[in-house]
């Protein structure tokens, strides 16, 4: 499957490090959660802060070891949901759904792909590349409305993307880019 990722900026920030507690409303937490924010104190603790661990996860996108850069990724999301910076840390915590989003695309989990996407852009609105990486998901679902709803969202944001338009010329004339 075609899709259109470019590993993103990663923005500067402070030295994350989780502060107990966090979790869901009402103070529940889904096991998996539990989980990754266990495996995310255990790096973390082990003197690597967010960033590092990110950085680690990068370089096995780089090696195409998606599966572990995957654990690595939900590690730091997990650092970032109990961190008391947590809501200025936005756009970071965007980036990195964007990154798991891609780790996803590549191991062929296009449910756990969309979910990574949309949170990504529901916490970034700017992540065009996410907004286009939707349409040629939502293309391989056959889900040409939503694919449509998509691209044309990354192109708002970045019109002249030649890639981008190749996805609505696609999506146009009913053949598959992805």
């Amino acid at each position: 499957m075609t899709f259109i990722f470019s590993f993103l900026r990663w923005r500067a920030w402070p030295d994350v490090r989780p502060a107990g507690g966090g979790g869901r409303a009402h103070g529940e937490e889904r096991d998996s959660d539990k989980e990754n924010r266990a495996k995310g104190m255990r790096y973390l603790q082990g003197g690597e802060s967010a960033a590092d661990v990110f950085a680690r996860a990068e370089a096995l996108c780089e090696a195409q070891r998606f599966a572990e850069a995957a654990e690595l990724f939900r590690c730091v999301l997990a650092a970032l949901r109990t961190s008391s910076e947590r809501h200025s840390l936005r756009a970071v915590e965007a980036e990195v759904w964007a990154h798991l989003g891609v780790a996803m695309q590549s191991l062929d989990d296009i449910a756990a792909a969309i979910e990574s996407y949309c949170q990504a852009v529901r916490l970034d609105p700017s992540l065009h590349v996410c907004f286009a990486n939707l349409a040629t998901l939502y293309m391989y679902l056959e889900d040409s409305q939503k694919a449509q709803e998509h691209i044309s969202k990354a192109l708002l944001l970045d019109p002249s993307n030649e890639a981008y338009l190749e996805i609505k010329r696609s999506l146009a004339s009913g053949t598959l880019a992805a």
